[in-house]
């Protein structure tokens, strides 16, 4: 059922003030370049100085741009092709990239996405209570960890805005064909922006059986189905990436998992490398990392493979269950991110940051915990809103949360697990704004049947 009209106008007005407001409140926060933004500029801008803290967030246009077919060349993601049409769109009337004023377009999407959420938990006229409400529960959605990705050029961000959006058309929309060719396009779009999201439409397709009826279900299927091959497809493209996750993923992932636990290695293993990186940085769990002098020598003298991570995991299958508790891995939870070495804190942010200060509280409160905590939060928003589609879409963001956590290990080990645990850190950020929300909606309607529940006695049984 459509919303009325005037409901439509409030909506709009919420997500522009609230739009409007993340952009005053993280215009000065941002992520450094520890030399990933090659992959997404390098067609249309100048090179981005890397671990450089002081950026000024404005970059100069080439001239001319090379042709959108490069990045077939080195990563395709579709992040890339999205900045790269709007940055050439801003070329026909700017020589200068300004990633603020850029970044508003995503905070835009950012904001109408949990709007979207909130209101079609409601089933009432909003109060000023509820839109309070709102508020409190996007407070997790505010910290730095979340906003600073916002001016940046990690193919990571689009998650900020696609996946709320997707768990909005897929799951708490009406299930009719037009909201599911966008949840199908969304699924695509997260699935082809970065390899550790490729299984992102498999995940949705899963709840197909229970979101549509019965003669809906082939439809839905199909789409999702042809979107999972595109980002296989363009995950076996990505090879320049790829084949240094290889030997992250082995010798700096599931290898020295083993060694750290004293479990027997494969024959095959260069034990020498077991805990250096293709740089030749050995790992250290206090540190992050700390340099050697072996350079590229284990990188280029060994040829592991994915299929090898697969088999480990079969041979010890406590993996799967120890691994959140693998002191190691904990050591990499922090939502302050840094690069490799602890040293590296890739988010800047002004000094006494209200944003940066949620970030550390979350931090405090839940770092060691997510994993955990999370299956009673789906038990809470359950219980609260008593609504198949809210549960469904709670228990979707569970599973990409903590598939997110054993995909980003597999898939480069210990090597700067900590940015890459941000899918995971967003999702449980979701959990909680539909936590939040869901009791603070259930208060008030609390209130408003114990209201008139009073009324009724004071005006006494009706004759």
């Amino acid at each position: 059922m459509a919303l009325p009209a005037l409901r439509k106008s409030e909506i709009v007005t919420a997500g522009m003030i609230f739009s409007l407001f993340i952009a005053a409140i993280s215009s000065d926060i941002y992520l450094i370049n520890t030399g990933d933004y090659h992959r997404v500029v390098f067609p249309f801008l100048e090179d981005i100085p890397s671990f450089q803290e002081d950026l000024t967030l404005l970059y100069d246009f080439k001239s001319p741009f090379l042709p959108l077919s490069v990045y077939s060349d080195l990563y395709i993601s579709s992040y890339s092709y999205i900045v790269y049409l709007l940055a050439a769109l801003a070329s026909a009337f700017t020589q200068t990239f300004d990633l603020r004023l850029f970044s508003i377009i995503f905070k835009v999407a950012y904001a109408f996405s949990f709007i979207l959420i909130f209101r079609s938990l409601l089933n009432y006229q909003p109060s000023r209570i509820v839109y309070f409400a709102f508020i409190l529960a996007c407070t997790p959605l505010l910290a730095s960890s979340n906003l600073a990705f916002f001016e940046s050029f990690y193919q990571e961000q689009l998650i900020l805005y696609c996946l709320p959006l997707l768990i909005y058309f897929a799951f708490t929309a009406n299930t009719n064909f037009y909201n599911w060719i966008l949840a199908t396009a969304l699924a695509l779009l997260i699935g082809a922006c970065k390899s550790q999201f490729f299984y992102t439409p498999t995940l949705v397709l899963l709840f197909v059986p229970f979101l549509s009826e019965r003669h809906k279900r082939i439809k839905f299927s199909t789409g999702l189905i042809l979107a999972q091959i595109i980002c296989v497809f363009i995950l076996i493209n990505s090879s320049s990436t790829t084949t240094p996750n290889r030997y992250h993923a082995t010798y700096f992932g599931i290898y020295l998992w083993e060694k750290q636990h004293n479990l027997p290695l494969p024959d095959h293993v260069n034990n020498d490398c077991v805990g250096i990186d293709v740089w030749g940085n050995k790992f250290d769990k206090e540190q992050g990392m700390v340099p050697t002098d072996i350079g590229h020598a284990c990188y280029q003298s060994v040829k592991p493979d994915f299929k090898d991570v697969i088999t480990e995991v079969i041979n010890h299958p406590q993996f799967l269950f120890t691994l959140p508790f693998d002191k190691s891995v904990k050591t990499q939870f922090d939502t302050n991110y840094f690069h490799v070495d602890k040293d590296i804190k890739i988010i800047k942010h002004p000094k006494g940051s209200l944003l940066h200060n949620i970030t550390l509280t979350k931090d405090y409160l839940f770092k060691d915990t997510k994993l955990i905590i999370s299956p009673f939060l789906i038990f809470c928003i359950a219980w609260l809103t008593r609504r198949k589609d809210i549960s469904l879409a709670a228990i979707f963001t569970y599973l990409f949360m903590v598939s997110q956590f054993y995909i980003s290990f597999l898939g480069e080990g210990y090597r700067d697990l900590s940015k890459h645990l941000f899918g995971m850190n967003f999702a449980f950020d979701i959990m909680l704004f539909f936590t939040i929300a869901s009791l603070c909606i259930y208060v008030k309607q609390g209130f408003e049947k114990l209201k008139v529940r009073k009324h009724s006695d004071a005006i006494g049984p009706s004759r």
